[in-house]
């Protein structure tokens, strides 16, 4: 959201909290910023998890990512300790890239079509730029979530 967002939806929580003589936690964007950047970091444990695929596997010729098992979180932490023990690598980071979406519908001259856009950023922004909206995200590409008439909307395959 931007500042000025912030700011009205506060002044409308504001608006709304009166009847009980009550307050929102921020009084402005700025003090929920600063509330944000003053928070410490601590201790919490690093956790991890795996997954596998789990949906229909052909009969034939199952691919390997199908079969395969991923650790997710623990192999960021491998691939920084490797970094930290290489003399060669040292000034380095490793540099963990963030991929998102979420939907939207575009209304005009498309017929409805609904698009995923995707976005990229990395992982080790601080706060103070991800505050300020500072170029942390990219925009690469729309993901086109194709229509179909009735006959084919329960397809699993479509």
């Amino acid at each position: 959201m931007s500042t000025g967002q912030i700011d009205t939806l506060l002044d409308l929580w504001v608006a709304m909290l009166i009847q009980y003589d009550n307050s929102p936690p921020f009084a402005s964007h700025r003090d929920l910023y600063d509330t944000i950047d003053s928070t410490l970091l601590g201790d919490v444990a690093w956790e991890s998890f795996s997954m596998s695929y789990k949906g229909v596997k052909p009969a034939e010729d199952v691919l390997p990512w199908m079969k395969a098992t991923y650790e997710v979180c623990d192999w960021a932490w491998t691939q920084a300790d490797k970094i930290a023990k290489d003399p060669e690598m040292h000034r380095s980071t490793f540099m963990p890239l963030i991929v998102g979406s979420d939907k939207t519908t575009v209304l005009v001259a498309t017929g409805h079509t609904k698009y995923h856009p995707l976005y990229l950023s990395i992982g080790n922004v601080f706060n103070s730029v991800q505050c300020a909206h500072c170029n942390s995200l990219v925009l690469v590409g729309f993901l086109t979530i194709p229509t179909t008439t009735k006959e084919y909307a329960d397809d699993i395959d479509f």
